[in-house]
């Protein structure tokens, strides 16, 4: 008995060993608030999995993976081959430059208010996850945002009609 309970645990040790030798820890990876980052893939990417999207998202141009930080944060990133086969496995970061920001907070016994600023070279007022809603902030950031997934355009000046 003494002998197969032996043989039992050694096999139970090869088989624990084996399983953690396949298991594959993510590797990290830190990208800034409004900044975008590329990843080389090593393959074809099939599926992309991202843990949180409102902390960043990803597009894809063949093997060329772009990874853009929207909102400080951690969450995950997954890509798989169209076999299903995992390629590339992060643990993302998304943290603010603390090099050029700045937190104002003012206040009185009913409470404070937080107001952001983004300093390259001048302080301009911008929106981060604890300020308050309201004013021209909010509105500049959704026209940029806008912008930036074309749903807003410039509207060119009507064209001169045919012989003047």
């Amino acid at each position: 008995m003494g002998k197969l309970l032996s043989v039992l645990m050694m096999g139970v040790g090869i088989g624990m060993t084996f399983i953690d030798s396949s298991a594959q820890a993510a590797s990290p990876l830190n990208v800034l608030v409004d900044r975008s980052q590329l990843l080389q893939l090593s393959g074809e990417a099939g599926t992309i999995i991202v843990g949180n999207p409102s902390i960043a998202d990803v597009s894809l141009n063949g093997r060329q993976l772009f990874i853009h930080g929207h909102s400080a944060g951690e969450t995950n990133l997954m890509v798989f081959d169209q076999a299903g086969k995992k390629i590339a496995d992060y643990d993302l970061s998304v943290t603010q430059d603390g090099d050029n920001s700045l937190i104002v907070f003012t206040g009185t016994s009913n409470g404070s208010t937080r107001m952001s600023y983004v300093c390259a070279p001048n302080c301009e007022r911008s929106m981060a996850a604890a300020d308050p809603t309201g004013g021209n902030v909010v509105q500049s950031n959704s026209t940029k945002f806008g912008f930036a997934q074309a749903t807003k355009g410039i509207v060119a000046p009507a064209a001169a009609p045919a012989g003047q």
